[in-house]
């Protein structure tokens, strides 16, 4: 089986983006017991030369 991954810039605070990182959050505060956040800031991305992509 071949599977195909396309990734792609994405808004970072598109409604998907932000159920990826709450997913990815919740998932990583499980395992580190913590926030899961690991300090990201949505805005980190919204800068010049930065990237929020999604695959």
């Amino acid at each position: 089986m071949i599977l195909k991954i396309t990734a792609a810039p994405e808004d970072v605070r598109s409604r998907d983006s932000e159920q990826l990182i709450w997913e990815l959050s919740t998932e990583l505060g499980v395992l580190y017991d913590s926030d899961g956040s690991a300090g990201f800031n949505p805005s980190d991305v919204e800068v010049p030369r930065a990237a929020f992509v999604v695959a």
